[in-house]
């Protein structure tokens, strides 16, 4: 036998990945004699070679890596990474596993083998799908801890309820990670969020049958398609089912029990799990070590061999040319605890008597402002956020009472307020007198920094801004989508992961050119980020392209560049970073201003806000808060059908309280019910009421689904089987369809879509027959018109059939909508009506009289609805806002997050565009357009934004679903038609969280 001693008869393998270098060692009998494993940290080669000075080098005769691996290391061959882990998988395991499920740092797959070892098939998750490796390490960084083995570790200690955690997008993670810090919840519970929703985003993902290792499998690779083994061709012999689960996620103990928890299936790891990569690939190359020379390796630089040249630069240098910076030097700064605290005035100078304190409560960050009676700053602190805004809150106030203690300060607060993600409880807790929204924070600052500024540029931790004023009023504000990558944190996160503090990133970028990458998403951007290490780009030149990335991102994603003004303020912590303000100077040529309260603009915002009010009292707790113990906890009301999440903070025993809808404080213990509360949803249900005249003459029940085209035919429909005799059932009351509907979902759709399947999956269980049509296009009355549904639901019916909860002898799906006469529409429904059981049969006459009775009922409630809209608007001057967007969306209480009610309560009245009078209107200027339009929803939208944008007092609110993709095209005619009437307006998107 070959003695692991014998020298050049060792194989090495390497495998690196995009966040670590893994290596593992096997002598000629192919034992694995030394495995090892390190962040690299973008530096790939110092981590390598750390890892090799403690490996038995003069055995070494062969080097192997994975395809992932830097071109500049030597190996005698190169593998597939998927290759590589199955190699090791049948190497330690022989052939009794039935799939490998791997989660690796960027990515994640299930591969899948029938009893004689034999490769099925695979599935990956798609370019754009967070829920992996790194992401956890993001996650750690922002919750302020070392890596993602301590979130596994506090994940583990959690015995409370988790929060709900969005992991399949890093962004949408982020919000909601400030949602649950707002809510009160602690680090264990955030954790064990995070670990859940990793594992339910992987569960979703790779697993879409529950039961697929608990059934009969097909072993004929020929019969089985590799990209959808998750159809029902798995099965004729049962056999060992152990799932194998390797890569540096395995080592995640908790994001391991919640998988096995949700799927029902017991992971099987080993000790080499992490390193199936390394071992693989030199498993594979030991196989045919006969086409190879064995190499002679005299030192560690013999493993890394010269490549070609990098591609050229693009980027020029970034200097600053135009602009003036600030001297960040003030009277006096330094570092208290965890808080930077900056004097601006000499404290001993003059006796200040009073201030005015404003506070910025972050996704990233919380920031203090104390200014004066003549509105100069005293002084600022910052700190981190760390998903902790109490605990930060606490530490700002303890270092203000330090502060003043250490001047000898009696000084009087006399107002104080909040902004920020956080405001809503710091502001509870500490006693605000307001909390305005961050805007108008940041805007008020930047009037008295600049009093001619009519640009805003803010990119924060967690989001960005791009804000317009005019004579110092705000005229226009976009904030980023849910997509849109690239703040502030995305700096942070990559400078992290490049091992560069944020105070030496601006030195170290500063005059240095960059390669180009990729603006449209955070992952794509770390793609990015991984290829220039591969390709042996130093670590400045990486960090630079970062900065053009950003930046980019921001004046495609958020920022209008035919708008920027002359001048330009760039506000926030990222402004701190000199090389990104080059880089928004170099692109935009124009001279950027920067203050040297940059960072504190939007507390400092708060401040200047709160002196104007000039209060005589004020509610304000006082700094000795940090000394308090101060709980918080979450409760759900009981008092209605509202079901309000509520965040309870106790101080002193005195409960303060926020998240009720109603209104009502904490100690009244009933619903608060407003006096002439206007109700949107309410009215037009009183106007849809349905009398049934027709006894019910039939023992089946059709349910209707209350989700995508049949949401606004619901009461037609209704009316259509009732003079039929049919009893109907509708899912309108279903709580949370989205989270039904992804459960068995088998492709990713925006929110509705998948809300549509939760509604037929509920109806399935409710009723006897489901009734989905056929939508697909409104037939027209103008021939060049055309009104077409949008795709999905053009095909919803086709996949809905395909669902394993889908009885497709259950489902009733005539083709209603097109181009045919209404003669053939009764014709489809009495073939797919004629046959169904119970007492008697339809006639086509008795079809024909009930489609007529429900296109009369149609036409009266269209009128009614018009008629609301006049009596309400009728002689009532004021602000009103009609919503614009998609039925099932808007009007539907499951999909939109209350927004008609938070309308409501802030005493403004509401419609929706289907009772504007578009048909008596003018529309010639815009008329072009709709010809060109083929979208029925899209052209509603343009014509109501019409009417609208010419209308005093009408307000237009576009509401929209992420994923949807007619929208993304109407959008920004809908922006070109408020501008050219100079109209506000607002656009929000929804998607299937809840933040």
């Amino acid at each position: 036998m070959t003695s692991v001693t014998e020298k050049g008869t060792a194989v090495l393998g390497i495998d690196v990945g995009s966040v670590s270098v893994n290596i593992a060692a096997l002598d000629a009998n192919g034992n694995i004699f030394h495995q090892a494993s390190a962040y690299h940290h973008g530096d790939v080669k110092p981590c390598l070679v750390g890892l090799l000075k403690n490996t038995a080098l003069k055995n070494i005769g062969y080097v192997s890596k994975t395809a992932s691996t830097p071109a500049t290391i030597f190996s005698h061959s190169v593998f597939d990474e998927q290759v590589s882990m199955i190699r090791t998988a049948n190497h330690l395991h022989g052939n009794s596993f039935a799939g490998i499920l791997q989660i690796g740092g960027e990515k994640f797959s299930l591969s899948l083998f029938d009893e004689l070892g034999n490769y099925i098939g695979a599935k990956h998750n798609t370019s754009c799908a967070a829920g992996t490796g790194s992401f956890l390490d993001q996650q750690a960084g922002r919750l302020d801890l070392s890596s993602s083995v301590q979130i596994s570790e506090h994940a583990l200690s959690n015995t409370k309820e988790r929060p709900d955690i969005a992991t399949r997008c890093a962004v949408f993670a982020k919000t909601d990670l400030i949602h649950a810090q707002q809510e009160g919840y602690d680090i264990g519970q955030i954790c064990d969020g995070l670990c859940f929703g990793l594992a339910k985003n992987i569960a979703n993902t790779l697993f879409k049958q529950k039961n697929m290792f608990k059934r009969k499998h097909l072993f004929n690779q020929n019969d089985v398609n590799s990209d959808d083994f998750g159809s029902d061709n798995f099965g004729s012999n049962e056999f060992d089912s152990k799932v194998l689960f390797c890569g540096g996620v395995s080592k995640n103990i908790c994001v391991k029990n919640h998988l096995e928890s949700i799927l029902g299936i017991a992971f099987f790891m080993d000790d080499a799990s992490q390193f199936y990569g390394a071992i693989g690939a030199a498993l594979c190359l030991k196989d045919q070590l006969a086409l190879h020379e064995p190499q002679s390796f005299k030192g560690l630089d013999d493993y890394f061999i010269e490549t070609a040249q990098k591609e050229s630069y693009r980027y020029p240098e970034l200097a600053l040319t135009l602009s003036d910076y600030p001297d960040f030097t003030c009277f006096k700064s330094f570092l208290f605890e965890e808080v930077e605290i900056d004097i601006y005035q000499d404290p001993k100078a003059s006796p200040i008597a009073r201030g005015f304190l404003g506070l910025d409560v972050g996704s990233t960050s919380t920031k203090a402002v104390l200014i004066d009676d003549n509105g100069c700053p005293i002084v600022g602190f910052y700190t981190k956020t760390a998903s902790r805004p109490v605990v930060a809150v606490k530490k700002l106030f303890k270092a203000c009472a330090s502060f003043l203690n250490e001047y000898q300060l009696d000084m009087a607060v006399a107002g104080c307020g909040t902004t920020g993600s956080g405001r809503r409880i710091s502001g509870k807790i500490i006693g605000a007198d307001i909390e305005p929204d961050e805007i108008t924070a940041h805007a008020t600052a930047a009037v008295n920094l600049n009093k001619n500024v009519d640009t805003i540029i803010e990119i924060g931790g967690q989001d960005a801004k791009f804000t317009l004023l005019k004579n110092g009023m705000v005229t226009s504000s976009v904030m980023n989508t849910v997509c849109a990558a690239g703040t502030g944190s995305f700096i942070e996160e990559q400078a992290s992961k490049l091992e560069c503090s944020l105070t030496d990133y601006s030195a170290r970028t500063e005059g240095v050119t960059s390669p180009v990458s990729s603006d449209r998403c955070t992952v794509f951007m770390e793609r990015d980020i991984n290829h220039f290490f591969a390709e042996g780009y130093e670590k400045n030149e990486i960090l630079a392209s970062v900065l053009h990335s950003v930046r980019d991102n921001y004046l495609t994603k958020v920022a209008n560049i035919g708008k920027i003004g002359n001048t330009i303020l760039f506000q926030g912590a990222t402004a701190r970073n000199k090389s990104l303000v080059a880089a928004f100077e170099q692109k935009l040529n124009k001279p950027i201003h920067v203050s040297k309260y940059c960072h504190l603009t939007g507390a400092l915002g708060v401040a200047l806000l709160i002196r104007e009010q000039k209060l005589t009292q004020t509610n304000f707790r006082g700094f000795d808060l940090w000394k308090k113990h101060i709980p918080v906890r979450q409760e759900t009301c009981l008092l209605c059908t509202n079901h309000c999440k509520l965040t309870i903070a106790d101080i002193d025993g005195d409960p303060q309280a926020y998240g009720f809808l109603c209104g009502r404080d904490y100690e009244t213990q009933k619903k608060i019910v407003q006096k002439n509360h206007y109700d949107l949803l309410g009215l037009r249900k009183q106007h849809a009421r349905i009398k049934y005249d027709t006894p019910v003459t039939h023992e089946f029940t059709i349910g209707i689904p209350a989700a995508l085209h049949l949401f606004e035919d619901m009461e037609f429909w209704q009316h259509f089987f009732s003079h039929l005799g049919i009893r109907t059932i509708t899912s309108k009351g279903l709580k949370n369809p989205v989270k039904l509907g992804k459960t068995i979902a088998n492709a990713e759709f925006c929110a509705p879509v998948v809300a549509l399947h939760g509604h037929v999956s509920h109806l399935m269980e409710q009723a006897d027959f489901v009734f989905l049509p056929f939508y697909f296009e409104d037939k027209s009355k103008k021939k060049d018109f055309r009104r077409q549904q949008c795709y999905y639901t053009q095909f919803s019916p086709s996949i809905i059939s395909c669902l394993q909860v889908s009885d497709q002898k259950r489902l009733i799906s005539p083709i209603i909508r097109y181009l045919y006469t209404s003669f053939h529409t009764k014709m489809e429904l009495y073939k797919s009506l004629k046959n169904l059981p119970g007492k008697g049969s339809f006639s086509f006459f008795d079809i024909v009289m009930a489609y007529d009775r429900a296109i009369e009922f149609k036409a009266q409630h269209t009128k009614e609805l018009k008629k609301i809209y006049q009596e309400q608007t009728k002689d009532t001057p004021g602000i009103k806002a009609v919503f614009l967007g998609r039925p099932y969306t808007i009007l539907s209480k499951s999909m939109n997050n209350n927004i008609p009610g938070i309308f409501a309560n802030l005493g403004v009245k509401t419609f929706f565009q289907d009772m504007l009078d578009t048909k008596n209107q003018d529309l010639s200027l815009i008329r072009p357009l709709l010809t060109e339009i083929h979208w029925k929803h899209a052209a509603t939208i343009l014509e109501a934004a019409y009417i609208a944008a010419t209308t005093k007092d009408l307000y237009p609110v576009y509401i929209s679903s992420f994923k949807c993709s007619p929208d993304s095209f109407v959008v920004d005619y809908f922006k070109e038609i408020m501008e050219q009437f100079n109209k506000p307006y607002l656009v929000l998107e929804l998607d299937e969280h809840d933040s």
